[in-house]
């Protein structure tokens, strides 16, 4: 998994298509957090007070670039289902391997997996 960030011996890592809730990972001396956008620890084994503060005031100094992350996945969902509804009785089935790919991925960016039916 890519790293975006490290700092006091703390690495930060996230997905670009991980799976929904936004989310990011943590990791401390081989401890392991996942982690919200707020910076509250909503998994793992992580139990350094200080490290877990340092990655709230982290995820704070940083908001608006992981708020930006979640604007970007959810344009690429946008524009691909865009590309479905652009075609007159289009469907899933009627699309390029491409296109069904980069379709899948941002559905799976947003975690829209069945609430669309056009998705997938």
């Amino acid at each position: 998994m890519p790293y975006i960030s490290m700092f006091f011996g703390i690495i930060i890592r996230m997905f670009y298509n991980d799976h929904p809730p936004s989310h990011f990972h943590a990791e401390y001396q081989g401890q392991r957090g996942i982690f919200d956008f707020d910076g509250n620890m909503t998994q793992g084994n992580l139990t350094s007070r200080t490290a877990q503060r340092l990655i709230r005031e982290w995820a704070s100094q940083h908001r608006e670039e992981l708020g930006a992350c979640r604007r970007e996945k959810a344009m690429a969902h946008y524009k691909a289902l865009r590309l479905v509804h652009s075609r007159p009785f289009a469907s899933k089935h009627h699309l390029s391997a491409f296109e069904s790919v980069l379709v899948r991925e941002a559905c799976l960016s947003v975690g829209c997996m069945g609430e669309n039916p056009r998705c997938l």
